[in-house]
């Protein structure tokens, strides 16, 4: 049981970094596009679409499943800024079911906040 939750823990925090690489990738190339934007004498109209075209990004709603190989599903959520990660121990369900337990999750547990349909 030990190794399964190391690897499962493992997984998750490659995950969550992939994660944060992209959104600051994100941000730094919508920060790019607002100064370019700004040099062209575009006016403001232009930058300030392009920092919140970066805020609706973050705010969509997205899930990521992965089975290791130890058969454990890690599942991180993000919804309205809200994350949940979470680790399932038995992967002998589906995808779908993994999908639809973790609706079921958070309608139980959460009131339904970490939703992605």
């Amino acid at each position: 049981m030990t190794n399964l939750t190391r690897d499962s823990l493992a997984v998750l925090a490659a995950l969550k970094s992939e994660e944060e690489e992209s959104r600051v990738r994100a941000q730094y190339e919508a920060e790019r596009a607002h100064a370019r934007d700004g040099d062209n004498g575009s006016g403001g109209g232009g930058g300030g679409a392009a920092a919140a075209e970066v805020r609706c990004d973050d705010e969509q709603p997205w899930e990521v499943c992965v089975r290791t190989h130890h058969d454990a599903w890690i599942v991180l959520r993000r919804n309205r800024g809200r994350e949940l990660h979470t680790v399932l121990g038995k992967a002998d369900e589906t995808l779908m079911e993994c999908h639809n337990l973790m609706q079921w999750f958070s309608e139980r547990s959460f009131g339904g906040i970490f939703n992605v349909d």
